[in-house]
């Protein structure tokens, strides 16, 4: 991801596999729709268990799509919220086009 520009490059198809789930398409919509939230409140919203967008919410992190924007304290607990680094998702189709290619078939 080019940070400096806030922008997500989908130019391998690592990239295609974060967007490729539609459990993962579907955190990506809340969480542009309405906002940063916590994984409870994100499972909530879509009528998933928490485990399952948990292991969802990590693969987006870990991929570079969303940020931990703020920690809360829920009770004894700390709940981690997200939010999105950027609503800008380009195809970069010069790169590598077979990766284009292979992500597009799926």
């Amino acid at each position: 991801m080019d940070k400096s520009k806030d922008v997500f490059l989908i130019s391998k198809e690592e990239d295609f596999d974060l967007i490729c789930s539609p459990v993962r398409a579907s955190v990506l919509e809340i969480l542009i729709a309405f906002g940063p939230m916590p994984v409870r409140e994100i499972a909530a919203r879509l009528g998933r268990s928490a485990t399952l967008i948990h292991h969802h919410v990590g693969i987006l992190y870990r991929g570079g799509l969303l940020r931990e924007h703020a920690l809360e304290k829920r009770g004894k607990h700390v709940e981690r919220i997200y939010a999105m680094t950027t609503e800008d998702w380009r195809f970069d189709l010069e790169t590598h086009p077979e990766a284009m290619v292979a992500g597009l078939i799926r």
